[in-house]
């Protein structure tokens, strides 16, 4: 292998090609736009051009030529070189798209062929390292066909393994809450959406602060996105518990010397926790969105809280009931192919609520899209909210079914825990035989 070898698998008037023939047709990207990826564009200028489409896609802008060119032009990027190469034509730019996406699939074959070629003559590394390149490049070969393709044997198999590690307690469990309304299933799962609702003063913020800290404790990076505190005022509430000062008291009054050392302690005790807050990026659902990949990508991410979906809307009732429903399905997606769980807050009607009766899903705003797009979907209730205890119940439970279950709530240091075992109001569990309709 040379550098000629490598020159053949790079073809940059093709890539300056389809992206011309975006710009001089811009309804060609909804229907491109599923095989197109940043690795075609193997030319740094060509993926910049690339990204500022994309993006102004994922606004819901389509990709203006003019608009592109100030954008490029800043980044001192010539949009001359594809005006010359400037094209509409669909059919053509299909095939040059498969060409690129070949050489694409071909450049990261080469890689690992490279790869395997310095391991094989490094004694250092074992044999069986060596061979798990060829799984690697099984896979690069399959992506050749563009799917994902497997066997209902193949899926036997992996399930059997799944299933004979929790016997063994070697399996995933998923991520633990600290809640065993949750834990008792095995915690949530990567790809999972998670609807907490209730009415205002239930504590939907104050539960997944609990859990958002409970998941940081056994090291598990976390984001959070909150559209009604600031990082201070989240930090001051997660932190209560382990300061035994409450959110209101540190953030606002004059601390006594015993206060002051027990903030000071508990916080720098908690100072490494893996919680990450994007303060610039929680008001537009599209950056929002944007974020999560990016922390997830910086930091490992794996579970993010949204407090919550209908601040994030703006617009007439119907608009609103409408993106939300589509904001729950691209928060599930985003689940999906990132691999993180998406824990998002949602309110219910004001005029569907009565504070004494226990709460429903289709009270939300935007129910029914949203009921549909959830794995689980999680209603708190305090109809008491003097009294200590909460209800919190899945009200859908994909793949695991419906519960219920009492837990106590601390008001004053922010945050729910179990009842220990004989506590005299000890938690109960309803387990419904029914399973939510898919």
């Amino acid at each position: 292998m040379n550098v000629d070898d490598l020159s053949k698998l790079h073809n940059t008037q093709a890539v300056v090609q389809v992206l011309a023939a975006i710009l001089f047709n811009p309804y060609l990207y909804e229907p491109l736009s599923e095989h197109l990826s940043t690795e075609i564009f193997n030319d740094h200028d060509c993926q910049e051009t690339y990204e500022v489409i994309r993006d102004l896609a994922d606004e819901g802008r389509l990709p203006d030529m003019v608009e592109i060119a100030t954008i490029l032009e800043k980044r001192r990027i010539d949009v001359k070189r594809f005006i010359l190469e400037g094209t509409g034509d669909f059919s053509l730019t299909m095939q040059k798209i498969a060409f690129l996406t070949d050489l694409s699939i071909r450049r990261r074959m080469m890689a690992l062929l490279l790869k395997g070629q310095s391991m094989v003559v490094d004694p250092t590394i074992t044999l069986d390292d060596v061979a798990k390149l060829t799984n690697d490049f099984d896979k690069v070969v399959a992506n050749d066909a563009g799917e994902k393709v497997v066997t209902f044997g193949e899926v036997v198999g992996d399930l059997m393994n799944d299933i004979a590690d929790r016997m063994a307690d070697k399996g995933e469990k998923g991520i633990m809450t600290g809640l065993h309304i949750f834990d008792s299933h095995y915690g949530w799962h990567d790809g999972d959406l998670i609807i907490v609702a209730g009415s205002t003063s239930m504590g939907k913020s104050t539960l997944a602060s609990t859990i958002a800290y409970n998941v940081a404790l056994e090291g598990t990076p976390v984001a959070y996105y909150s559209m009604e505190m600031t990082a201070k005022q989240l930090v001051a509430r997660m932190s209560a518990r382990g300061t035994e000062v409450s959110a209101s008291t540190a953030l606002y009054a004059k601390l006594n010397p015993t206060e002051y050392q027990k903030v000071f302690d508990g916080t720098l005790a908690m100072k490494g926790l893996p919680i990450y807050f994007d303060e610039d990026s929680k008001t537009n659902f599209t950056q929002l969105c944007k974020s999560v990949k990016r922390l997830k990508k910086k930091y490992g991410v794996k579970v993010v809280f949204i407090d919550y979906l209908q601040i994030l809307v703006n617009g007439s009732k119907d608009n609103r009931e409408a993106t939300l429903g589509d904001m729950a399905r691209d928060l599930k997606r985003l689940a999906v192919e990132e691999g993180i769980v998406v824990c998002a807050l949602s309110q219910l009607n004001r005029s569907d609520r009565d504070s004494k009766s226990e709460p429903r899903l289709n009270q939300m705003r935007g129910s029914g899209q949203i009921e549909e797009a959830c794995d689980m979907g999680v209603l708190i209730h305090r109809p008491n909210l003097k009294n200590e205890t909460a209800t919190i119940t899945i009200a859908k439970g994909r793949n695991i079914g419906l519960a219920k279950e009492k837990v106590k709530f601390n008001a004053n240091l922010s945050y729910f825990s179990d009842f220990e075992e004989g506590d005299p109001s000890a938690p109960y569990t309803e387990k419904k035989e029914e399973l939510p309709n898919e």
